[in-house]
């Protein structure tokens, strides 16, 4: 990190601005909360709602 600070802006490769990068997995993301509200309703005993209409649907 000193090594890129001591950079003057001159010497720093220019950005991409060709479009906007993306460094989340969204789909990770939905999955990690998923398992956390799972394991939080079983730890706390509840069913989150619509949980009867998913059932009624299987």
């Amino acid at each position: 990190m000193k090594q890129i600070a001591k950079r003057k802006v001159t010497e720093m490769p220019d950005a991409d601005s060709a479009g906007d990068i993306e460094f989340t997995d969204w789909d990770e993301v939905e999955a990690f909360a998923a398992d956390v509200a799972v394991f939080a309703e079983g730890r706390l005993g509840v069913t989150p709602p619509g949980a009867d209409d998913q059932e009624k649907l299987e």
